[in-house]
């Protein structure tokens, strides 16, 4: 057997293998509904440690809008360094 026998499948029919199949979506919904639960939760404490806050609902770009999960994980980061004060900064 030489070299090229060895390293080179056999020719077959021609055709070209199959492509990869796409991996299964990953489901964000669990995550989402506790990164909203976390957010509101937070938005309380919040709203309880410096009267005159309000959360806001909107985005400034789009207005109301359903926020990506990069959001959701950035806005609750922001609301647990607010509710910290400036001390955890």
């Amino acid at each position: 057997m030489s070299i090229r026998e060895r390293i080179l499948p056999p020719a077959g029919d021609g055709a070209p293998p199959a492509p990869p199949q796409a991996p299964d979506p990953i489901d964000e919904g669990p995550m989402r509904r506790e990164l909203l639960r976390q957010i509101g939760e937070l938005e309380v404490q919040l709203s309880a440690a410096r009267p005159g806050w309000a959360p806001t609902c909107t985005t400034p770009k789009r207005g109301p809008a359903m926020a990506p999960t990069p959001e959701l994980e950035a806005l609750r980061d922001e609301l647990l360094r607010a509710l910290r004060g400036p001390a955890s900064r």
